[in-house]
């Protein structure tokens, strides 16, 4: 993941599993590996989370998970919310 962030100067697509996800959500953060005995970062098969920078070019989670494409090809379920 360092070496890929040195070469991609604009943005990289990356494929993986959700092990992995955890792993490289982790390592943007800048969490130590046992970090993740403690937390997970959600990972659905099409989920799509999105690393990049704010403008103070702090590294920041623009979308963790996001399957919002799958409701709106309606290949998904939406979310049922009851209020009690």
């Amino acid at each position: 993941m360092d070496d890929l962030d040195r070469r991609e100067a604009n943005a990289a697509l990356i494929v993986t599993h959700g092990g992995t996800h955890n792993l490289i959500v982790a390592w943007w953060l800048k969490l130590g590996a046992e970090a993740l005995d403690q937390v997970s970062f959600a990972a659905a098969t099409t989920g799509v989370t999105v690393l990049t920078h704010n403008r103070w070019n702090e590294r920041t989670i623009e979308r963790l998970n996001d399957t919002a494409h799958l409701y709106t090809a309606g290949l998904a379920a939406g979310l049922s919310i009851n209020i009690c």
